[in-house]
């Protein structure tokens, strides 16, 4: 059944009774608060990776949350990416026969970039891409029915841009960026061979003496 859902700078999720409403009047159904300190700015239906349902969302503090879409109870919670300013809008882009099904990615604009991301988010900085497309602001994006292009219109330069999406330029990136823990080390101060890390490392030997 179709639903319909609304995310405001009040922090709630708002979910509509369709059956109950009529033209120029909607029923609330649900209402949920889902953030205390960070802003929401933006949702999305999150694909279908595993026999539970996600909305995904994105705040001002460059966070992506998963929250479950019967109890809105938040799943996880990730980094996101990070190019000088939060994400705007987000949009999944649509799958065609010639992809691999299991395979999806996600569009984003943020304030005067567009870029990409592929799912599902893990807080691998590798995984996300992003360049300049509206240096005076972005006011929304789409995609063509076959993700194979992105359009983003500017707030200022009255312009409309159309992206080519090139995702094996995406998948090389992810995939020089390493596996495992490996993308995650360099967002230590210091990385892997830092004193962070080390004083990491010192902690977790010293909480398994302490155990035994």
């Amino acid at each position: 059944d179709p639903r319909l859902l609304s995310l405001g700078e009040d922090r709630q999720l708002v979910e509509y009774d369709l059956i109950s409403s009529s033209k120029g009047h909607l029923v609330v159904l649900h209402r949920n608060r889902i953030e205390q300190d960070a802003v929401p700015l933006c949702l999305a239906w999150y694909p279908q990776f595993s026999t539970e349902s996600f909305i995904l969302t994105a705040n001002n503090c460059y966070k992506m949350k998963l929250y479950n879409t019967t109890t809105k109870m938040c799943r996880k919670t990730l980094l996101g990416p990070t190019y000088g300013s939060p994400l705007e809008k987000i949009q999944i882009l649509p799958t065609t026969n010639t992809m691999d099904p299991q395979k999806h990615y996600l569009a984003y604009v943020t304030k005067d970039k567009v870029g990409l991301q592929i799912l599902p988010v893990d807080g691998n900085p590798h995984k996300s891409a992003a360049f300049i497309c509206h240096p005076d602001g972005v006011s929304d994006l789409a995609s063509s029915y076959d993700g194979r292009y992105i359009f983003t219109a500017g707030r200022n330069d009255c312009t409309v841009m159309k992206w080519e999406v090139n995702l094996n330029a995406l998948d090389a990136a992810a995939s020089l960026g390493g596996e495992d823990l490996i993308p995650f080390y360099n967002l230590l101060d210091g990385g892997r061979e830092g004193e962070f890390f080390r004083e990491l490392e010192d902690y977790f030997y010293y909480a398994q003496l302490r155990r035994d």
